[in-house]
């Protein structure tokens, strides 16, 4: 919102724009009927809404799973996977590309880290998923979160936190904190730094690493 300030879009437009990106699932400037044509073709030249170059769709059998292959504008791929629960869906999220953790459970640690992701990557995931579910006219949006895809989110902390923020906040995809779990194979420092920041999430630890 601040970005499109300095750029001269006025804060009502901005709003409106949270509005469609964040609550209506469009990530195309173009279909946003109520933003004025030259602010569209404005906001097309300066910000692009989906961090992703491409998504290979992977759908499970008895339809309760999809995964979400996406890959990165430097070319690396990460996971997504669309859960549905019993009345919600949950969307398990990944914050790093590879693991630096090398868990041997893990097939993830077995490929190697190559970086972290930044928190408009991370939040992408949930654009992603809100717009296939869009796409296929549910009507349900994700409404739970797990952070156990690729990568240990501790070791993201400042990325992590920026998505949280984005994540809990009115004007973005407004999930509560007690919806939101963090798994990690458990580093104390960083533990204790949630603490010290009062961040408030469910925490999991990975005891198998």
């Amino acid at each position: 919102k601040e970005s499109m300030k300095d750029n001269g879009i006025k804060p009502f437009v901005a709003d409106q724009i949270l509005d469609w990106v964040f609550k209506k699932s469009v990530l195309n400037f173009s279909d946003m009927q109520n933003v004025s044509k030259e602010n569209r073709e404005k906001l097309s030249t300066l910000y692009n809404l989906f961090p992703f170059k491409d998504v290979e769709v992977l759908e499970s059998s008895d339809g309760l799973a999809v995964k979400g292959v996406l890959t990165l504008e430097d070319g690396a791929k990460i996971e997504s996977v669309i859960l549905k629960e019993r009345d919600y869906y949950n969307l398990c999220i990944s914050t790093q590309c590879g693991c630096p953790v090398d868990c041997k459970f893990c097939l993830t640690g077995i490929t190697g880290f190559k970086r972290n992701l930044k928190a408009a990557e991370i939040v992408g995931q949930i654009l992603w998923a809100n717009n296939y579910l869009a796409s296929k006219k549910i009507d349900s949006r994700i409404s739970h979160l797990v952070f156990m895809g690729m990568g240990e989110p501790l070791l993201n902390y400042d990325e992590l936190i920026k998505a949280l923020a984005m994540i809990h906040d009115e004007q973005g995809f407004y999930i509560s904190t007690r919806k939101v779990t963090v798994s990690t194979s458990g580093f104390i420092k960083t533990i204790r730094k949630l603490i010290e920041d009062d961040v408030k999430l469910n925490l999991a630890f990975s005891v198998g690493c």
